[in-house]
């Protein structure tokens, strides 16, 4: 590898590194929090939905 190469990649994982540091602090907690809830929400919905669909295959066959 080349060392402007290598010092691009370097500079390129330390900015993901920053930008992760960001959406980890504190100040994203609630946004985290919320985004967590609705994904629950939904894993909820779904699998209600996995236990009809199973239900009303069962009744069929």
């Amino acid at each position: 590898m080349s060392i402007e190469w290598r010092d691009l990649m370097e500079r390129h994982m330390q900015s993901i590194k920053g930008a992760l540091e960001v959406l980890c602090s504190e100040a994203y907690r609630p946004l985290w929090q919320y985004a967590g809830m609705q994904f629950w929400k939904q894993k909820e919905q779904l699998i209600n939905m996995w236990i009809i669909i199973k239900g009303k295959q069962d009744i069929s066959s």
